[in-house]
Order: C-alpha cells, then sequence, then structure tokens
C-alpha cells in the first residue's frame, strides 16, 4: 500500500467509524508531552506488520477449534481471527482509554508490542446448552492450559509467554447479570464481574506458541443474545440509531436471561425428575421451585414493560 493509498483508507476509516475526535486528542496529548503525534504511525506499522503475523494466527486458531471442539459438552463451536480493521479500531480506542495510565500497556502500545498487549488477536468460541456444564468444561481447559501459581498473576495485567509452554496468561473471569449465583465461580477461583447489560460469559486467556487467544464459554442463549449486541449495537455509536438498537438489546437480553434460567431448570427436572407426583393437573413442587418460576414471571413483566415503553416511544409516519 503507498502512502496515498493509506491515507485514502485511513480518512475513510475514522470516517466511518466516528474517530476523528479521538484521534486529534492523542495527537494533543503527544504534543503536550513534548512528541509528535504517534497514534496514525502506529496504526500505520500494525497495519502493515500484520499481514506477517496472521497466517500464525490462522494456524493456531484452527489447532485450537480441533484441541477444543472435541469435548463432549461442546455443542458448538467456532474460531476467528481479528480483522485488521477491527485491530486499528482497538488500539485507537484503547490508546484513548489509557494513554495518561500509568500502568495500563495500552498507553505504550505500539507495533513492536501490540500481539503481546491484546489477547483476542485469536479468538475461540465454546458453545454449550446447559450452563451447568461449565465446571467440566473448565477443568478441560485447565489440562491442556493450566494455571500457574497464584501470585504471579497479581498486579499485571497477563503473564508473559514461556517458550514452549501453553498456560492461562490470566485468571479466567465470568461476566454475570445482577441476580446470577456466582459463588460456584468464586470457590472455583474464578474472577466474576457483573456486567451492567447482564452479559454471561467466561472468558479464557491463553499463551500459546507464543501468541495469545482467548477463549470464550456460554450457553446458547447468551450467544443469541450476544451475536444481535455485536452485529448491530456493539462498536457502532456512530449508527443514528444506535440508541433505539441500544435499548432493543438490553430487552432481548433480558429475554434470552429468562429462556437461559428456564433452561437450565428443564435440565434439572429432567435430570431429577421433578414435578412427576401430580394431584389432577396441578404438579407439586418446592418452595424453591415455585420462588424460582415466580421470578422469571417478575424478570418477564420488566422486559414487557420495558418493551411497552419502547413501544410508546414510537411514532407513525405519515
Amino acid at each position: 500500500m503507498t502512502i496515498d493509498e493509506w491515507q485514502e483508507w485511513w480518512q475513510t476509516f475514522l470516517k466511518e467509524k466516528k474517530l476523528q475526535g479521538k484521534i486529534e486528542e492523542l495527537d494533543a496529548a503527544d504534543q503536550v508531552n513534548g512528541n509528535e503525534p504517534q497514534t496514525e504511525k502506529i496504526c500505520f506499522e500494525v497495519y502493515h506488520n500484520y499481514d506477517k503475523i496472521k497466517g500464525d494466527l490462522e494456524e493456531i486458531k484452527k489447532e485450537l477449534v480441533d484441541i477444543l471442539g472435541q469435548l463432549e459438552q461442546v455443542h458448538l463451536q467456532s474460531g476467528r481471527v481479528k480483522k485488521k480493521d477491527s485491530l486499528i479500531e482497538k488500539i485507537i480506542r484503547k490508546r484513548h482509554l489509557y494513554h495518561r495510565s500509568q500502568t495500563s500497556n495500552y498507553a505504550r502500545i505500539n507495533s513492536q508490542n501490540y500481539r503481546d498487549i491484546i489477547t483476542d488477536l485469536a479468538g475461540i468460541r465454546l458453545i454449550i446448552n446447559y450452563r451447568g456444564k461449565w465446571q467440566d468444561i473448565h477443568n478441560e481447559i485447565l489440562k491442556g492450559f493450566p494455571l500457574k501459581e497464584r501470585e504471579l498473576y497479581d498486579g499485571i495485567e497477563h503473564l508473559p509467554h514461556r517458550e514452549g509452554e501453553k498456560f492461562l496468561a490470566e485468571i479466567p473471569i465470568v461476566y454475570h447479570a445482577h441476580d446470577d449465583s456466582i459463588e460456584q465461580y468464586s470457590q472455583a477461583g474464578l474472577k466474576t464481574e457483573e456486567h451492567e447489560q447482564g452479559y454471561r460469559s467466561i472468558h479464557y486467556v491463553i499463551s500459546y506458541k507464543g501468541y495469545y487467544a482467548e477463549l470464550q464459554v456460554r450457553t446458547i442463549y447468551d450467544e443469541a443474545w450476544s451475536d444481535c449486541d455485536h452485529s448491530y449495537v456493539y462498536k457502532h455509536e456512530a449508527k443514528p440509531n444506535n440508541l433505539a438498537l441500544h435499548n432493543l438489546s438490553d430487552i432481548l437480553c433480558k429475554i434470552t436471561n429468562v429462556a437461559n434460567d428456564i433452561g437450565d431448570n428443564m435440565h434439572d427436572v429432567f435430570t431429577y425428575e421433578k414435578f412427576s407426583g401430580a394431584e389432577g393437573d396441578i404438579w407439586m413442587a418446592s418452595s424453591e421451585d415455585i420462588k424460582f418460576f415466580n421470578d422469571m414471571v417478575v424478570k418477564l413483566r420488566e422486559a414487557e414493560e420495558e418493551l411497552s415503553a419502547f413501544v410508546n416511544r414510537l411514532q407513525e409516519r405519515d
């Protein structure tokens, strides 16, 4: 790519992604620190360097899909290598977010170190149909990519690579909804983080053949919502209807979380033969079971109220 071709791509990219303001702020910050503007230079070099490692990442993705896709508990699996424009966008957004930080690696990212800072250049998604299977998947991941001594993870974003070794570079983190029970994850030594929107997924970062890769484990229901949110909302603030899409995503998240919980409950009903004893058309249930389904009714009503509020904001065109 010539300099002229780069400039044409760069300006079009910034315009489409609505990133010009962030670039101007980063350039001003560089100048205040007595430096020449760095962001475009970094992105230009990464843009061209990425072609040199993308083949390695594709091979790693393929190997991980082959390894992890064999797990009996996995319903579906998929892998991807980050696209170049997505990589450049992430560098800009993260550098903008952390450029004043004294500790974040993103404050010092460049074309020589980006592959050791960005941990999701390759990504694998493992989809399970029942959330209770997470422990089996977790144990299998640890067999192939063990945790190091716990204290090694303190105070750093992720462990550096070790030649010839494969391991977990970070303590796995569980993203969960507000009312989720998280005790089982904490007892297993995982980090937990409540997600404002209700996103549910377990994220692992592994070190493999000198690269980092991200593994995500979630249910079919979590994947359904996440796919919609990622395709239509995430990183699409520039869309003129992003607020409406964001509201719809919130509603869909609540509905799919209820579907997820009911699906998990169906597994327990099947496994433990609940509701077998009946009096006429009435199923006998424990107080715990009754509370669970009452909670589901409440959550569905909350989703219904949000959907009704959304409809009330719609005005029919003449």
